[in-house]
């Protein structure tokens, strides 16, 4: 007997990067798991969803809701579907969107967990509903520390998990891109974070001291003056990425002292065996900096240090992948399900709750909307 686990996401099943989409396809060992894309606007009158079953054993329900509705109405016109199929034992809600706060009440589940993947704090709406999903869920998952650090004041049970990155794929480096192959020295692949800026006086004053470096922006950041040695060939598709970060000397993150630092990329260049300099902020200090993965460095001299340290040190080179596999060890898909599993567990434990039967969820069929 598996219970129900209720996925709401703003992720479809394919996005990438792949986190949730390992993450569940694991669960579905211990849970029967019904993974929710995030409803679609269409030119239909009523929810319409079709539910198909993944060779991971997870369930997905691809929706359609009416045009027009705002995002929380869309999630709420799935409730009495959702209801039906979380069965009549209730279900555990997994939910990473905080446009889906009340619906999380509506349903009702044994045990809600908010799986905190970014901060909304430049948007009204989003941390109004984010206050809403604190107050309706159980436990707070974060993906890395620095979003540990904003969150575990605002609720009482909140858990840090580091962030991975699927080694297979980004040890996967083919052909270099045409792009930088073409550029001869020192090339150094410059990489954000979502919702983070970068700090533009440092990139120019490392900029101006080393001419010679192809400082290769691999984002969108238009706001940035126009260097010399700047490229700008713009933020890679995931599929790309490995071939990216192999033609790299170096991975460089100059971001700002406000936001997070990107941790799934920090852990992809890791992936890929490209050394990584970065700006002290959270979520790169802990535990990239703290366990030797990462040169932390603020200042333009400090940042040339290290960058030229990485740069001359081959013999070292065996030393930091060592280290770098030790961590990837730690942080495995297997180990953080592991870890939230458990976490799961004792909460459901606590509450005294058993397992319960799921549902007949047919694979493939229209799945009958209620009102």
């Amino acid at each position: 007997m598996r219970m129900p686990l209720l996925c709401l996401t703003q992720f479809p099943w394919e996005a990438e990067p792949p986190r949730l989409r390992r993450l569940m396809a694991r669960a579905a060992a211990d849970f029967a798991v019904l993974y929710v894309e995030p409803p679609q606007p269409a030119a239909v009158a009523a929810p319409r969803a079709v539910m198909r079953r993944t060779p991971e054993g997870v369930r997905v329900l691809r929706v359609l809701v009416p045009a027009g509705l705002a995002a929380g109405a869309a999630w709420n016109a799935l409730g009495p579907t959702l209801a039906r199929l979380a069965g009549p034992g209730g279900a555990v809600a997994w939910c990473d969107d905080p446009a889906a706060a009340d619906l999380v009440g509506r349903l009702r589940p044994r045990l809600a967990v908010y799986d905190c993947v970014a901060d909304p704090a430049s948007d009204p709406a989003l941390r109004e509903a984010e206050a809403e999903l604190f107050a309706r869920a159980d436990a707070v998952f974060t993906a890395g520390w620095g979003l540990y650090e904003a969150k575990r004041l605002q609720h009482h049970e909140v858990y840090a998990f580091a962030v991975a990155a699927d080694r297979a794929h980004f040890g996967r480096r083919g052909r270099p891109p045409v792009a930088l192959a073409a550029l001869r020295g020192v090339r150094v692949g410059v990489m954000g974070a979502p919702g983070a800026r970068f700090d533009a006086e440092l990139l120019a004053a490392v900029a101006a001291a080393r001419p010679d470096w192809h400082l290769c922006l691999l984002d969108d950041a238009p706001g940035l003056p126009d260097l010399p040695n700047l490229r700008r060939p713009g933020r890679p598709a995931y599929a790309e990425l490995p071939a990216w970060l192999g033609a790299l000397d170096l991975v460089w993150k100059p971001l700002a002292w406000r936001g997070g630092g990107g941790p799934a990329a920090t852990a992809q260049a890791l992936a890929a065996g490209v050394p990584v300099v970065a700006t002290p902020l959270p979520d790169i200090q802990r535990p990239f900096g703290e366990r030797g993965l990462v040169e932390i460095a603020a200042s333009p001299e400090a940042t040339l240090a290290a960058a030229e340290r990485l740069l001359a040190a081959p013999a070292d080179r065996a030393l930091w992948l060592a280290r770098v596999e030790a961590w990837f060890a730690e942080s495995a898909w297997e180990r953080q399900w592991e870890d939230m599993r458990g976490a799961l567990l004792d909460l459901l434990a606590w509450r005294g709750d058993a397992p319960a039967v799921p549902p007949d969820w047919r694979d493939g069929a229209e799945v009958r909307a209620q009102a």
